[in-house]
């Protein structure tokens, strides 16, 4: 009696783990949504254009990341992360030529001091991500953007 209770509660949480994982994975996905930044008035050619490009830009990318992480050497880490930034602005000129200058306007308004897309939660206000909110930039008790004190 005891060992089929058992086998059923663990079955349960074996199924509930199986669910969850979709779940959990989508969850970072839209997490990570906004990579790009967002421009209201694209248009569905302008859209597919885009889309290819950053598709075929992620691939680049995922390789020169996997070539990076294969090899120990400094030198050698440089060098891809250099081909790395080629790539970027490689991308970043294709999307600016399929832009209308109002679109190019907001994309670049969309931008942080970085040159990253600033990122915005359901009530307007921007999401913290690594050191955005970090170090340097603590409010008045020496608390970083989530509230709590960093260290």
């Amino acid at each position: 009696m005891k060992t089929t209770n058992l086998l059923k509660k663990t079955g349960l949480v074996i199924v509930l783990c199986l669910l969850m994982i979709p779940a959990l994975n989508a969850q970072n996905q839209s997490r990570r949504g906004g990579v790009d930044c967002q421009i209201s008035n694209l248009t569905s050619e302008q859209n597919l254009q885009i889309d290819q490009l950053r598709t075929e830009h992620l691939k680049i990318m995922e390789g020169l990341r996997a070539e990076r992480r294969a090899t120990t050497n400094a030198d050698a880490k440089a060098k891809v992360r250099e081909q790395m930034k080629v790539e970027l602005t490689r991308h970043k000129a294709a999307v600016a030529k399929l832009l209308t200058p109002e679109q190019m306007a907001q994309y670049q308004q969309n931008k942080n001091s970085k040159g990253q897309c600033a990122v915005r939660n359901g009530n307007g206000k921007r999401n913290c991500k690594g050191n955005a909110c970090g170090k340097g930039k603590r409010g008045k008790r020496g608390k970083g953007c989530r509230g709590s004190a960093n260290s």
